[in-house]
C-alpha cells in the first residue's frame, strides 16, 4: 500500500467518523430523540451497509460465484522451407494459452503430423465418403500419418 494510498484511506475515514457524528447530531435535534438512540440507529444502518458492502466486495474481488472450469486456447502456425532438392524442412509451433483462472497442468500430449495435401481428387472423395459414413462418435478424417509421438511431463512440470 503506498503513501498516497494511506493517506486517502485516513482522509476517507475521518470524512466517513464525520458523517456518523453529524448524523446522530441531527436525529438527535431534528427527531428529538436521545443521543443513545440516535447512536443505535445510525450503528444499525451502518451495520446493514457495511454487510452490504463486504457482500459486494467479496463478490467481485474474492469472486465466490467463479466457474472452476479450466478454458485453455491452443493456436499453431506451421512453416516449411525447402532444403535441397528432395527435402521440405516443417516447423510446426503450438501455443497453449489458459484463459480461465483456474491453474490448468498438462501431464501428457500426442502429436501427430499427417499428410492432407496434396491427394488426387478421387482419393478425396473416399475419404469424405467414409468419414459421412463413420458414426458421430468417431468423426475423425483419416488422412495419412507421417509422423507420431507422445510426450509425458512430471508432476508440476508444465503447469
Amino acid at each position: 500500500m503506498g503513501t498516497g494510498t494511506r493517506k486517502q484511506m485516513i482522509f476517507a475515514s475521518i470524512i466517513v467518523i464525520s458523517f456518523l457524528i453529524a448524523a446522530i447530531l441531527a436525529i438527535d435535534v431534528w427527531w428529538g430523540v436521545s443521543l443513545v438512540k440516535a447512536a443505535s440507529i445510525v450503528q444499525a444502518l451502518v451495520t446493514v451497509m457495511a454487510i452490504g458492502v463486504g457482500g459486494v466486495w467479496a463478490f467481485y474481488k474474492l469472486e465466490i460465484f467463479r466457474e472452476f472450469q479450466p478454458h485453455l486456447t491452443i493456436t499453431q502456425k506451421a512453416l516449411h522451407r525447402k532444403v535441397g532438392d528432395s527435402y521440405i524442412h516443417i516447423s510446426v509451433h503450438a501455443t497453449l494459452v489458459n484463459n480461465s483462472k483456474v491453474k490448468i497442468e498438462i501431464r501428457d500430449a500426442s502429436f501427430w503430423m499427417q499428410q492432407i495435401a496434396p491427394f488426387p481428387d478421387d482419393e478425396v472423395e473416399q475419404l469424405f465418403s467414409d468419414f459421412k459414413a463413420r458414426p458421430s462418435t468417431e468423426k475423425y478424417f483419416p488422412y495419412p500419418t507421417l509422423v507420431e509421438f507422445d510426450r509425458e511431463w512430471d508432476e508440476d512440470e508444465f503447469v
